[in-house]
């Protein structure tokens, strides 16, 4: 039925934002997609977890992709192999992030906790100093 979709998304956000207890969320801004009917979906979507968000009254950051990029490589068109790479190292994980929407949302994590504090609070990442270039081995 529709609709039913956006039902389930509302219900795991809210038992997710329950659960955890986050004190903020950060999103990706939607970007111009070149298939309207996909495009259609994911703002659908991206609405239901905004509401969910400020619900929740939960401060909501919200990042352009580009930036997201740039905050964890160093600049803004590296390719997605080096986005998740650098996601990998900073984040000290034994493998590369799978699948690629995993690496995306940690990557935005990463990105609100370097811009909304000013600095990671692990002393071992350090976001300003690194460079997608470091990544071609």
């Amino acid at each position: 039925m529709p609709g039913d979709r956006l039902v389930e998304i509302d219900q795991v956000l809210t038992a997710l934002i329950d659960q955890y207890r986050p004190d903020a969320v950060a999103i990706e801004e939607l970007y111009f997609v070149q298939n309207v009917t996909t495009g259609l979906k994911v703002a659908e979507a991206r609405g239901v977890l905004v509401l969910g968000v400020r619900r929740a009254h939960l401060p909501l950051a919200e990042y352009k992709p580009n930036l997201i990029k740039s905050t964890v490589t160093g600049y803004g068109l590296a390719s997605k192999k080096q986005f998740q790479k650098m996601v990998q190292m900073l984040l000290k994980m034994p493998s590369l992030p799978t699948p690629d929407d995993a690496a995306d949302g940690l990557a935005i994590a990463i990105t609100h906790a370097a811009l909304s504090r000013g600095q990671i609070r692990n002393p071992n990442i350090e976001i300003r100093n690194t460079r997608a270039s470091n990544l071609r081995k």
